[in-house]
């Protein structure tokens, strides 16, 4: 899967091709109502682009750069007026009168990518390293499955790592150690928001598998910070999604109330 830049400027700063913030509204609208929101956007190489590929929204203008959406390519509507599109589906968008999803600052800390934010184009393929680091400052996902031998109470965190792609680094030790301290309390690992067992439900498949969440956002750590233990949490890949939808992220025990509550 690609990933590219898609970029946004009001149209009360580029009357030309800018879009009105009101329609940027309507779809931060429709996806919050639905859970997700389409349009048709232009796009430069349509040759590039595959159904699936990751797409970033880019905020440019006075109040960028910023990202304020991301999601996927779905479709390849009709070009009726000569200008290329794709349509998007995206999986969150904000108001960025409001808040954005990567600020500025943490999109100028992506070694390699300035030249990206300045694009006089929208739908550029980013490069792999970039992509990845959006990803993390966007859904702080993790995932992981292997078995660790010991404990660990604590571990430096956030060092920059220079790999097939650059990201920030996070300690696996530490992560196997809080599912192997589970599975020793438990027994089981089990998602500390809604109780869902993988291997319950999955089977053998299932068996080992949860996703952790770092209560400390990846983003805002330094070099040698120390994550402990307890500041992470085991939790489903549903619940791990919902907590990192859009910032700010909510809490392990907001979301353990709201399911509560809608349960009642």
């Amino acid at each position: 899967m690609q990933s590219f830049l898609i970029t946004y400027k009001p149209a009360t700063e580029n009357p030309k091709s800018g879009w009105p913030i009101q329609e940027l509204k309507r779809l931060v609208s429709t996806c919050l109502k639905q859970g997700w929101a389409e349009e048709d956007w232009r796009f430069r190489s349509l040759k590039k682009v595959s159904l699936g590929d990751r797409i970033f929204l880019l905020l440019q203008g006075k109040g960028g750069p910023a990202i304020i959406g991301f999601g996927n390519a779905v479709g390849f509507p009709s070009n009726h007026d000569g200008i290329p599109r794709i349509r998007v589906r995206f999986e969150s968008i904000v108001d960025p009168t409001i808040e954005v999803l990567v600020s500025k600052d943490e999109l100028l800390r992506i070694e390699g990518a300035s030249n990206k934010w300045r694009t006089q184009a929208s739908g550029i393929l980013l490069p792999e390293s970039v992509a990845s680091n959006l990803e993390i400052l966007i859904l702080g996902t993790t995932w992981f499955g292997q078995d660790a031998d010991n404990y660990l109470e604590e571990a430096p965190e956030g060092r920059l790592l220079i790999r097939m792609h650059l990201s920030r680094e996070r300690n696996r030790d530490l992560v196997e150690s809080k599912r192997r301290q589970a599975l020793k309390k438990y027994g089981l690992l089990r998602c500390e928001v809604c109780g869902f067992d993988f291997a319950a439900y999955y089977g053998s498949r299932g068996v080992g598998f949860i996703e952790c969440h770092h209560t400390k956002p990846v983003a805002t750590l330094a070099a040698g910070d120390v994550t402990h233990i307890d500041d992470l949490a085991l939790v489903c890949a549903n619940c791990h999604r919902i907590i990192h939808r859009s910032k700010p992220w909510i809490s392990v025990e907001y979301l353990k109330d709201t399911i509560k509550q809608m349960s009642q």
